[in-house]
């Protein structure tokens, strides 16, 4: 299964990248323009986005790519934000609230393929 990993912070990337590489093929992006440019070169079987990014937020991504893979799971520490519930809400989307285990990164992604 090929995932698109979008997110920031290089500490909570790297833990994340050591749950999924083995048992995934993961491609990673650190702002919004870096997945658009994924999204427009590649097709992913997931993605797995943090919401807010250096240069915007998910919500941008997802405007430019409405669907931009079978599976999609959110991240933040933010889950009260209201942008980030509209994305959620408008594209019916789960979603993890930071701080989480990677393991239930995992777990959650392996429960969205099944279904």
């Amino acid at each position: 299964m090929r995932i698109l990993l979008i997110e920031d912070n290089p500490v909570l990337r790297e833990m994340y990248l050591l749950v999924l590489v083995p048992d995934y093929k993961v491609t990673t992006a650190t702002t919004a323009a870096e997945a658009k440019i994924m999204l427009g070169r590649h097709q992913f079987d997931a993605v797995v986005s943090d919401f807010t990014l250096p240069d915007g937020t998910s919500a941008e991504v997802f405007e430019q790519f409405p669907c931009p893979a079978p599976n999609v799971l959110m991240m933040t520490g933010e889950p009260n934000n209201v942008q980030f519930q509209q994305l959620i809400s408008r594209f019916h989307l789960p979603f993890l609230a930071k701080p989480f285990s990677p393991f239930l990164l995992k777990q959650k992604l392996e429960e969205m393929v099944v279904h």
